[in-house]
């Protein structure tokens, strides 16, 4: 490896940054891996300090961690523990420092790339209900494909077009599902 780490962990957060959402770990035991995973719960627990390990962490002569920011979202951290040669260097410290730093780039890259993707879908959806609504399509025709359209840009399972009754309820005009064709 590039710093004789023993072990590495990536702790991913959940969106709302409070608890740990994935642990992705190499060089370690199951058994590690889980003491591993409870010392990562909460994004405001304190890290153990470089060169100690946490309590009911697996022992480790030298720690180095480095956060992974998204713009200015802490995304997770990156670990490492237990060099071959003993402590990290500081090389090795600017070394995770980058790591982290491209890590955080290529998500935010990722994520922006995907809000572009959606963009473009719902565009693409807008244009097929404004279609379907402009060239003479009978109603239920034009409705199935709003119904349709809707359900697969929301990533839903079902579609459903409602309109109010007299008695001031609402019935289903038209739907679409994971079934239809």
């Amino acid at each position: 490896t590039l710093t004789g780490a023993r072990y590495g962990a990536l702790g991913v957060l959940e969106p709302d940054q409070d608890r740990t959402e994935a642990l992705y770990t190499t060089g370690m035991t199951e058994a590690d891996r889980q003491r591993v995973g409870r010392l990562l719960p909460d994004r405001r627990a304190e890290l153990p300090p470089e060169g100690g390990h946490a309590p009911g962490g697996p022992p480790a002569r030298s720690f180095l961690t480095a956060p992974i920011q998204v713009h200015t979202e802490l995304f997770g951290h990156l670990c490492l523990a237990e060099k071959s040669t003993g402590a990290f260097s500081e090389s090795d410290r600017a070394l995770l420092q980058v790591l982290a730093a491209q890590a955080g780039i290529a998500i935010g890259n990722a994520r922006l790339y995907e809000s572009a993707r959606q963009r473009e879908r719902w565009i693409e959806g807008a244009a097929a209900v404004t279609t379907a609504l402009l060239t003479g399509t009978d109603a239920a025709d034009a409705l199935m494909t709003v119904a349709e359209r809707a359900r697969v840009l929301a990533g839903a399972s079902a579609g459903v077009i409602l309109q109010p009754t007299e008695a001031g309820g609402m019935e289903i005009v038209t739907a679409s599902t994971l079934d239809d064709p």
